[in-house]
């Protein structure tokens, strides 16, 4: 990987962490910068998210998915938090696009889903993607009902 790669890909998860603060307010969302040194870190981690981030002309955004799964995991191990892995990638010249399990959805969207939603219905393996602006309205949206749920 060049230094020019290394740059960009360093530019893009600022750009994703800066992204996720405005859509999380006084959430706590840091960059990991010696993520690839260190096992079981994402590229980015706020509350909730494990966050891989790609970018490039075609940018491997399965391998990134799939590393947020390993980092979620690592992260549920060490008994912090059960997070949603996601990959967020930006082909050049395009917008950038967040890919996650189809059945995480549901973490977003719903407020107390009972066990049996969650998962149901979904095949296994199944992805979906969605604009990263869109995403970040979901995950405003989610955050707030955190917050609230926690002032109550």
């Amino acid at each position: 990987m060049t230094a020019y790669q290394r740059n960009k890909g360093a530019r893009w998860e600022r750009e994703v962490a800066r992204r996720f603060r405005e859509a999380m307010p006084g959430a706590d969302v840091t960059r990991n910068r010696q993520a690839a040194e260190y096992d079981g870190l994402p590229d980015v981690s706020a509350p909730g998210f494990a966050i891989e981030c790609k970018v490039g002309a075609n940018p491997p955004w399965r391998k990134g998915l799939r590393q947020a799964v390993e980092a979620a995991a690592e992260i549920r191990i060490a008994g912090n938090c059960d997070c949603i892995p996601i990959c967020v990638a930006k082909t050049d010249r395009r917008r950038p696009v967040v890919y996650m399990e189809a059945y995480r959805v549901v973490d977003l969207v719903l407020v107390d889903a009972p066990p049996v939603l969650l998962g149901g219905g979904v095949a296994a393996g199944a992805v979906v993607s969605m604009d990263l602006g869109e995403f970040l309205q979901l995950v405003g949206e989610w955050w707030g009902r955190q917050n609230a749920e926690t002032a109550a």
